[in-house]
């Protein structure tokens, strides 16, 4: 399964359909990379990713300014999907 690369990702708000990308690095068992939409480029490290399932937290832009984010995910195939946990609740993406 690949978890590592740089992909295209909708993340599903409350406020409509947000369009960004995501890139991944994997060094065994540790996660990092950045997140990015139209305003901004987040970097983290400190992930995890176990087979297809990764998770880590990172501070993303949003209108509102950044907001923590609990970011958990899964890759099924060639379709990469999960869910954020912030501060105003979960948001889908893929």
């Amino acid at each position: 399964m690949k978890t590592e690369g740089n992909d295209k990702l909708t993340l599903q708000t409350p406020v409509g359909a947000q369009d960004g990308s995501m890139t991944l690095t994997t060094d065994g068992g540790t996660l990092s990379g950045s997140l990015a939409n139209s305003q901004e480029t987040v970097d983290f490290t400190g992930g995890a990713v176990d087979g297809g399932t990764v998770s880590f937290c990172t501070k993303i832009p949003t209108p509102i300014g950044k907001l923590k984010a609990y970011i958990m995910g899964a890759v099924e195939g060639d379709h990469f999907s999960g869910k954020d946990i912030v501060a105003l609740g979960p948001a889908a993406w893929n």
